[in-house]
């Protein structure tokens, strides 16, 4: 067999896996009590709030917020799980990074510089000593690092799963 094939073929077993480990889990973590699911909610719609300021003011990310709104969307409402997911305007960002763990150019860019400037205004404005900067930095560095290894577009050839059905990217 072709190396090119079996290789789609693997990349598209693991979709299959992931998606069905997404959909055990949500069967799982819907046994939420009535305070806690109240609480969760209210949790995703902030964040999707947040989420949805971001797209419009460049210094607040987008994703983060919409992924942390789709985890307790999970654990509170399908629906509204479901319909984030679908979202013409968010969907494609979270299903790419439930597939293929992409993130945007963009998104990356900004994330860096955000980290640089309150790094730099910190260290010079604020911080009396250098431990401050030192923390921020060695947790800065490492997040900037691993951000910057992801993947700014989904591979060729590989898909994007919507639901059940799927479309090549």
């Amino acid at each position: 067999m072709h190396p090119v094939k079996l290789t789609y073929i693997i990349d598209e077993i693991n979709l299959l896996l992931r998606r069905n480990e997404i959909m055990q889990e949500e069967q799982v973590n819907n046994h939420v009590s009535p305070p806690a699911k109240i609480l969760l909610l209210a949790f995703g719609w902030l964040c999707v709030g947040l989420g949805a300021l971001g797209a419009f003011m460049p210094v607040l990310p987008t994703t983060p917020f919409l992924l942390l709104a789709l985890w307790a969307f999970s654990r509170s409402s399908k629906r509204f799980h479901d319909w984030l997911y679908t979202h013409p305007k968010f969907g494609p960002s979270l299903r790419a990074w439930r597939d293929h763990k992409v993130v945007p150019l963009r998104a990356k860019i900004l994330a860096v510089t955000t980290m640089m400037v309150s790094f730099i205004y910190v260290t010079f404005f604020y911080a009396e000593t250098m431990v401050l900067p030192v923390i921020m930095a060695t947790i800065m560095v490492p997040t900037a690092l691993w951000l910057i290894s992801r993947d700014s577009q989904i591979p060729e050839g590989r898909a994007v799963v919507v639901g059940e059905s799927s479309t090549e990217g």
